[in-house]
């Protein structure tokens, strides 16, 4: 995109199958609703220092995105083993979608909204003890998903697992009110 782009609308890019790899301007302070949601052969992203506010859908069914790195000199925003997260590593905003398992920083208490959204590579799982919360469609469309195993937790969101039509077991604490 070319640097004079300073903003991209609802659905900008929404189910552009053939998109592989974008570089934002730096321009660019906000990714809204769906921007990039089910860009399925997107696999690389940079996100520069300026871009300040992601919606929880922006990578909504990105099932290939393998790729993201974050300025290091973005305020709101870092980037940890190819997955976003808040600047201090307590929020997971969005993992790589080429995940296998769940890897977490042990500063991370909360898996933000479709933060997993379209990782097929995941079928059996643990969420870590460190996790307190689940956001919205966290895991959703992760369709080759059989089983889930939570640790210490105290809420799940709606949607978590909606679209996970491979999903035959779920443990959940009593913890979880």
């Amino acid at each position: 995109l070319p640097e004079t782009v300073g903003y991209i609308g609802q659905y900008g890019f929404l189910h552009w199958t053939a998109l592989t790899t974008i570089n934002l301007p730096e321009n660019l302070t906000s990714l809204v609703w769906f921007t990039f949601a089910g860009c399925s052969s997107l696999s690389s992203i940079n996100i520069s220092e300026n871009l300040t506010a992601i919606d929880t859908t922006a990578f909504y069914k990105c099932s290939s995105l393998s790729e993201i790195t974050v300025s290091a000199d973005n305020p709101v925003y870092t980037s940890l083993d190819n997955s976003i997260y808040d600047k201090s590593v307590t929020t997971l905003v969005r993992s790589r979608s080429d995940v296998t398992s769940i890897s977490l920083p042990s500063s991370v208490s909360t898996i933000g909204a479709n933060a997993y959204s379209g990782c097929l590579g995941l079928t059996n799982i643990t969420i870590p003890e460190t996790i307190t919360t689940v956001g919205i469609y966290s895991f959703g469309f992760c369709s080759n998903l059989t089983n889930v195993n939570y640790g210490r937790l105290s809420s799940i969101d709606v949607g978590v697992f909606t679209h996970c039509t491979s999903l035959t077991n779920v443990n959940i604490p009593n913890s979880v009110t």
